[in-house]
């Protein structure tokens, strides 16, 4: 986590909307997410949606329904098991797949973005411009990669009372970007959820 501030009192309230619950499970995302990424699942389709890094399930549960819904397929990865044994049988239970794994030693990822059809890959782990880097050589044409807690600078990041967590920029992706030709994806709605989208052209 780059903002390396002391929290100051307004911060409480972020932090407090930051970590809401779905089917009992705290979400780490803002409050506006839903209905940002309701808006990319009505218009878009893939084939598999693939979350890197589980943490308390929220977002992957919410994942889950949506592909349920839209007959897509959800597999999400994590590095720690210990208290995901409650989400993981919800995640199965709506169709999705939960694995632990150091997402760097493993090439399933890798195999399920490679196998066809269209795939979005969600880099939320502990090392997203990493994250990144390591999987955006295996994207085909179409398929789309996104990063969170990213702002476009850390000046911005330090500029604004929304959001605690600024662990991906521009800078960590542009390298990634130009060499594997991603072009900028739903960039008029996820920086203010503040996510990152890129789409293989």
């Amino acid at each position: 986590m780059r903002h390396g501030r002391n929290m100051r009192f307004h911060e409480v309230e972020v932090a407090a909307r930051a970590h809401r619950r779905l089917l009992g499970h705290n979400i780490s995302q803002a409050p506006e997410f839903m209905m940002v990424f309701n808006e990319i699942f009505n218009r878009e389709q893939f084939a598999r949606v693939i979350e890197i890094g589980t943490f308390h399930g929220g977002l992957s549960l919410f994942l889950a329904f949506c592909c349920l819904v839209k007959n897509m397929k959800f597999f999400t990865f994590d590095i720690r098991m210990n208290g995901k044994t409650a989400v993981y049988n919800k995640i199965r239970k709506l169709g999705g797949k939960f694995e632990k794994a150091n997402v760097f030693q493993t090439d399933k990822i890798k195999q399920l973005i490679l196998a066809p059809g269209r795939v979005m890959l969600l880099c939320d782990g502990g090392n997203k411009p990493k994250e990144i880097r390591t999987f955006a050589p295996f994207l085909k044409q179409g398929d789309v990669i996104m990063g969170h807690d990213y702002f476009d600078t850390q000046q911005n990041f330090e500029h604004q009372q929304k959001w605690l967590s600024c662990e991906l920029v521009k800078a960590d992706i542009q390298g990634a970007c130009k060499k594997h030709n991603l072009a900028p994806w739903y960039e008029h709605v996820l920086p203010e959820i503040f996510w990152v989208g890129r789409i293989k052209r």
